[in-house]
């Protein structure tokens, strides 16, 4: 494996805390906090301190073994094996929601007339060919699209600002602190554990490994004020009823931005960037699968890349018939399935610490 840079790693994080925040976790963060949606992402932002500081912790053990490796030589060969296979599952579970939702809202919104299975085919044909030129080639694209999707997020949204209603976030608090609170468990679950696909990098295939820690803390930072604008901006200008109504209350709002009032309906143009985010995010879970199966089965990766993907996409396609079982699924039991790999990264934090002071 050749090495990346710091921030070719790190920028995978604005991809997993915006795109699914975009995604899955906007309308059900409306739905439970209200008017009080921007202090669930606050609280979000506190709780996800929690897994980057596991995820550090983690990476810095053996620092030349990929996660899956790690895991193996913490639990053992069997049951390391099982937590490994049960990791590859939830990621699975979790590439399927995100493949339908994509697919599903470029079907509602863009291309009206062609089927979700068409358009679910194509996007995860083009994630194949992205992880078959492997994770060097994989960390220049996330990179560029990185900074391209930072443009369109600070034009979009920093321009919605300016068109915020204040009454549109009070009153505060009116039902107390618990939706806020199990809205941020259910945000910081689904959208900050993906972080545990980088541990799939070795450490020591990384460049400047004193940087790593610093770009990932900046990227976080990066992330969540970013977050907290768009649920900020859009809350302000359409309000929590319209918020709930729409499925896709982050591009509804969008819909009122021009750029120097000469570009009208850039709503489509900028929200490309969760397209792309989901893209690059589909691309990880991928490799971290293929490389988990490369490492006891002996097929070539192209051919393991390829089988991956045609189970997501079928799994997908036959999983949802439609948006309400779609949405039940995200909202009650996706949080639930995502949440193993936290108590799995606690556990293993704490192996470490013991194997250490050993």
């Amino acid at each position: 494996m050749k090495k990346i840079k710091p921030l070719e790693f790190a920028c995978f994080i604005p991809f997993c805390i915006i795109g699914i925040l975009i995604g899955i976790n906007t309308q059900r963060t409306f739905n439970m906090a209200e008017e009080d949606a921007y202090i669930s992402i606050i609280l979000t932002i506190i709780l996800g301190i929690i897994p980057i500081i596991l995820f550090s912790y983690i990476h810095n053990y053996e620092k030349d073994l990929k996660i899956n490796n790690k895991i193996e030589k913490l639990y053992g060969k069997y049951l390391g094996t099982f937590i490994n296979i049960l990791i590859i599952i939830i990621f699975i579970v979790v590439s399927i929601v995100l493949l339908y939702d994509i697919s599903n809202f470029i079907s509602s919104q863009y291309l009206y007339r062609t089927p979700i299975s068409i358009i679910a085919l194509l996007l995860i044909i083009t994630t194949i060919y992205n992880v078959s030129k492997g994770i060097e080639n994989m960390s220049r694209i996330t990179i560029i699209i990185f900074f391209i999707n930072i443009i369109l997020l600070i034009s979009g949204y920093g321009t919605l600002l300016t068109k915020i209603d204040t009454s549109n976030f009070f009153p505060i608090l009116k039902n107390g602190i618990k939706n806020p609170l199990i809205s941020s468990l259910y945000s910081a679950s689904c959208s900050i554990l993906p972080l545990y696909l980088l541990l799939i990098i070795p450490k020591n295939n990384i460049k400047n490994q004193n940087k790593t820690k610093l770009y990932v803390i900046l990227l976080y930072i990066i992330s969540t004020i970013i977050s907290l604008i768009m649920i900020i901006s859009t809350l302000g200008t359409l309000g929590i009823y319209l918020c709930k109504l729409y499925e896709y209350p982050t591009y509804i709002a969008l819909k009122s931005v021009s750029i120097l009032s000469i570009l009208e309906r850039t709503e489509n143009i900028l929200s490309m960037q969760w397209v792309m985010a989901y893209f690059i995010i589909l691309s990880y879970i991928i490799y971290y699968i293929s490389e988990n199966i490369t490492d006891h089965i002996k097929i070539k990766k192209e051919y393991i890349t390829s089988i991956i993907g045609i189970i997501i996409f079928i799994l997908s396609i036959i999983s949802f018939k439609n948006n309400i079982i779609f949405n039940n699924f995200t909202s009650k039991y996706l949080p639930i399935i995502t949440l193993p790999i936290l108590i799995i990264s606690i556990i293993t934090s704490i192996l470490i610490f013991i194997k250490k002071r050993i």
